[in-house]
């Protein structure tokens, strides 16, 4: 799965999203709890709209988020609770995002919502 880095002013990396279109929470929530040391995985219900987060775990005995920024992206963000709070361990947690292979249905099915012609062709 493509991985979009997020980095610090210092070229640190931080964060990083993924497009959602590829992926349920539910498989996110299976590929983070697939990572040693992640714990207390948190996923918001179906129809529960007081959080805005979509998953919170915990790693490395720091807080983490995947949420969907503005509640209408076509991408997830994946990164530390809080902003201030970097941990170099993200790089861990993006691994296992770059690592899945979405189905061949679900990877052709977010091409076409996702116009991306050059994943089509390749398919």
């Amino acid at each position: 799965m493509k991985t979009y880095t997020i980095k610090d002013n210092y070229g640190n990396p931080f964060a990083f999203e993924i497009d959602n279109v590829y992926i349920s929470l539910r498989k996110a929530a299976k590929l983070l709890a697939s990572l040693d040391g992640i714990k207390d995985i948190r996923v918001r219900k179906l129809f529960e709209r007081k959080r805005e987060n979509h998953i919170e775990f915990e790693y490395a005995g720091n807080p983490f988020v995947l949420w969907e920024p503005y509640g209408d992206s076509s991408r997830y963000w994946i990164g530390p609770k809080d902003t201030e709070k970097r941990s170099a361990k993200i790089r861990d947690i993006e691994e296992i995002f770059i690592n899945y292979k979405p189905a061949y249905v679900i990877r052709l099915l977010g091409d076409v919502l996702s116009l991306n012609f050059k994943g089509i062709l390749k398919s």
